[in-house]
């Protein structure tokens, strides 16, 4: 909207009963105007960037500022640059006197200590001050009527408004309370690339009834789940939608996902073996990715098909059934012991014991890794034609034989 413009210097003061200032994600650069910090009516700030411009908005004002503004309830920062007051910000929050409600300061660069009291802020709900890895501290007891979306101590039981709680990419370390999973609002949950290394009982997740988004990735826990459901059923766990585990320490794919309709679920880089179910395949973006899986198991034709499949480096031997996958983008089989791609046409009898040109049908397929396993025959040379989508096509470390075909789509 306003690409590579700056905010104008100037004019602010004849908007002194100003209380709500939007300009996120507009496109604008350069230094806040001190004009806008000087207005003190503001319920509401919102002045974040996009985090892929390569030049954002700073602010390079002490943020003292902040002890003015008596009625703001909402600051939303996220990939402005605070680099210059990077470790005052947090502490000027503290001792003003807003009824903050909403605090968002995404990769800000802040830096330095992270005060306790901030926490402890009356009426606040919502906090993100993910992605700022200079930033530490920890955390203190929540009184009761606090209603902030964090978490770790065991009072956190106390925060029952609760409903996003993002606290990825941090180095967060120790148990996490049980009271966490009290939390019936809390509808997306967050502690993904942390420093936790402890044993969590999956089930736990049953009583956050609203949860949706649950990412559990690099956290460091060890998740168990019961062979069973010890006396429950699977209507009793929550409807996730986005499930991401991996490297999780799982040994088994859980199994109340059967009965869920998942659109996203990664549970790569785990210890999961066998063979893959074949309800899996109604999952639209599935990475199964640096487990032991051994086989797939055949699906029916009539179902959903993914959009993303990665299964790379796994244990995979044999062929794979192409009728499972119909309009993918990606398709990464990498690092297994696949012999063949079968296409099943109409015909029970017409199979190709190669690379199947069936693939070529896949018009929006993007991305098809199909190297280091044990493929023998040619390149379809329909592959590399005009018309196809294909971008990348990694086929090397197999026992293809034939020319390469003379003809390259442009995409590729």
């Amino acid at each position: 909207m306003f690409n590579g413009k700056i905010i104008p210097d100037s004019g602010w003061e004849q908007l002194a009963n100003l209380s709500i200032l939007d300009l996120s994600y507009s496109g604008f650069v350069g230094k806040v105007p001190v004009g806008i910090t000087r207005l003190t009516k503001f319920n509401s700030l919102c002045l974040s960037s996009n985090p892929d411009d390569l030049k954002n908005l700073s602010f390079t004002i002490k943020p003292i500022f902040l002890r003015n503004m008596s009625n703001l309830r909402e600051l939303d920062l996220d990939n402005v640059d605070l680099s210059a007051y990077g470790n005052e910000w947090c502490s000027d929050l503290v001792n003003s006197t807003m009824p903050l409600e909403v605090l968002s300061m995404s990769n800000c660069s802040l830096f330095g200590f992270f005060p306790k009291q901030i926490f402890q802020l009356r009426y606040f709900k919502f906090l993100y001050i993910n992605l700022n890895p200079m930033l530490y501290g920890s955390l203190p007891d929540f009184s009761v009527g606090n209603h902030l979306e964090i978490l770790i101590p065991p009072s956190m039981g106390n925060l029952s408004q609760l409903v996003v709680l993002d606290l990825s990419n941090n180095k967060l370390q120790g148990p996490i309370p049980r009271s966490l999973f009290q939390l019936s609002e809390l509808s997306q949950l967050s502690l993904a690339s942390n420093n936790f290394n402890e044993v969590m009982e999956l089930e736990l997740i049953k009583d956050l009834k609203n949860l949706w988004n649950l990412d559990l990735s690099n956290s460091g826990f060890s998740l168990s789940s019961l062979e069973e459901y010890d006396g429950s059923s699977p209507s009793s766990y929550p409807n996730i939608s986005f499930l991401a585990l991996a490297s999780c320490n799982l040994t088994k794919i859980p199994t109340f996902l059967k009965y869920k309709v998942i659109n996203a679920l990664d549970l790569s880089n785990n210890r999961i073996h066998g063979e893959i179910p074949s309800w899996i395949w109604n999952i639209q973006v599935l990475n199964l990715s640096c487990n032991m899986f051994t086989h797939v198991t055949m699906h029916p034709i009539t179902l959903p098909t993914p959009l993303v499949i990665d299964l790379h480096s796994n244990m995979l031997e044999g062929s794979i059934l192409l009728r499972l996958f119909v309009e993918p983008i990606l398709l990464d089989f990498s690092n297994n012991r696949l012999t063949s791609f079968i296409l099943l046409n109409t015909s029970p009898n017409q199979t190709y014991i190669e690379i199947s040109p069936f693939i070529c049908n896949m018009t929006q397929l993007k991305v098809l890794d199909l190297s280091n396993n044990r493929l023998t025959g040619s390149i379809p040379s329909c592959l590399l034609r005009e018309g196809i989508d294909l971008q990348v096509l990694n086929l090397r470390g197999n026992l293809l034989h034939g020319l390469i075909p003379n003809e390259f789509s442009p995409k590729c």
